[in-house]
């Protein structure tokens, strides 16, 4: 797959233990302008203190654009390097990165950093991390337990986390029984190199299928529909829905049935509003994350088991290849990336809908604006302004 250009920012270099690489940037991701400073920290403790040369199998975890593992695998082409994200655009990031400075991935794929565990992921000589800061407590204390089962005997861990988070992550990693091989603090930043005290063992998946990013069970209602909702740490909407989705809640009417594909679902109040209301015979959740995928399935499977679902985790909603349309409605959350268009993949999103099939799109009106100005081929049926936020439902038209 390769990445649109509109999602690149810049390139820039990083040197690394006599490497050269250069790396494609993009506002979609974090640090779009330049390697973060914390990453630098984490690179330049484990030239000086990781052993690189005894480690030949590497995970860099929350990959972003692949600034950890690349750099490493580039110093040390024998390791064998696997990357893993939460979001999709990072993982492909990192595999455009990969190929762009001729360094091989030997896996990739999009995953939540709390549930790892074998045996999808065996044990490793060396963990990366740049830890998200916006993951939550629980998430952040679940991968640092799991750390044990993650690493061989005489593996180790590197983390640099931001410095608001230093002592909740000293904590961690001594209820884990993790032995501290080396640390450094910045005014911004603490990096960490942990192992295990005891070799790494199997571990069971969590039985519990949000795991430690769930935060809470409540009932809910919207656009007269009430509905159970359990919501997660790392995203909005967990005490109540937003603006827009109920702007999206409140046009959407009885039509619309059929197969459906809901677009950057979120913690899932609009898939399930509407799953009470419309007689969808199937759905499809799209996206570039991960969580929202899992917790919108989670939540359909509470209030309409009977109905099948299918999740699909994407890069961009350009990205249909995988998709099995046709559909007979879309809704999707519009997403916007500093930089790039509004409409950018709405030509090739709307080609999986049937003729006189349903568009609902919701989000922040001056975006909606602008993207409803360069589509075209829809017939209004509703408009919904709350707020600053706007919903839209169009209908496909038919040609002649």
């Amino acid at each position: 797959m390769s990445i649109p250009s509109e999602l690149i920012n810049k390139r820039v270099p990083l040197n690394f233990m006599g490497e050269r690489l250069f790396f494609d940037l993009s506002h979609a991701l974090f640090s779009s302008y330049k390697i973060d400073d914390g990453s630098r920290l984490l690179l330049k403790t484990l030239a000086q203190h990781g052993d690189l040369s005894t480690r030949r199998s590497i995970l860099d975890v929350g990959c972003g654009v692949g600034t950890l593992g690349l750099a490493l695998k580039k110093a040390n082409p024998d390791a064998l390097l696997s990357v893993c994200d939460r979001d999709a655009l990072a993982v492909e990031m990192s595999l455009h990165n990969a190929e762009s400075n001729k360094t091989a991935v030997e896996s990739a794929g999009p995953a939540l950093m709390h549930s790892l565990s074998y045996p999808s992921y065996p044990p490793w000589d060396l963990v990366l991390s740049n830890v998200p800061a916006k993951a939550g407590g629980p998430v952040h204390q679940a991968f640092v337990s799991g750390l044990r089962g993650l690493l061989n005997q005489g593996g180790i861990a590197a983390l640099v986390v931001v410095t608001p988070l230093a002592e909740a992550f000293r904590g961690y990693a001594a209820a884990a029984g993790l032995e501290v091989l080396y640390e450094e603090k910045t005014a911004n930043h603490l990096v960490r190199h942990l192992a295990a005290t005891s070799p790494g063992q199997e571990t069971e998946e969590p039985s519990d299928e949000l795991g430690a990013a769930f935060r809470r069970r409540g009932n809910f209602e919207m656009a007269k529909e009430k509905y159970i909702l359990e919501t997660v740490y790392g995203l909005p909407e967990f005490d109540t829905p937003a603006y827009g989705t109920q702007a999206a809640a409140s046009i959407a009417g009885s039509r619309g049935s059929g197969r459906v594909l809901f677009v950057n679902p979120g913690q899932g109040h609009l898939p399930v509003c509407l799953s009470r209301k419309v007689s969808h015979t199937s759905a499809v959740l799209a996206g570039r994350d991960l969580l929202q995928l899992r917790v919108t399935a989670r939540n359909l499977s509470l209030n309409k088991p009977e109905l099948p679902v299918e999740l699909l985790s994407v890069p961009f909603p350009a990205e249909t290849e995988d998709l099995s349309g046709p559909f007979d409605s879309i809704c999707m959350a519009l997403e916007t990336i500093p930089g790039v268009p509004p409409g950018f993949g709405m030509e090739q999103l709307v080609q999986c809908l049937n003729a006189k099939g349903e568009l609902l799109i919701y989000g922040k009106s001056s975006e909606v604006h602008l993207l409803l100005k360069g589509l075209k081929g829809f017939e209004l049926r509703g408009n919904r302004k709350y707020r600053g936020f706007r919903a839209v439902c169009l209908q496909k038209s038919v040609p002649g």
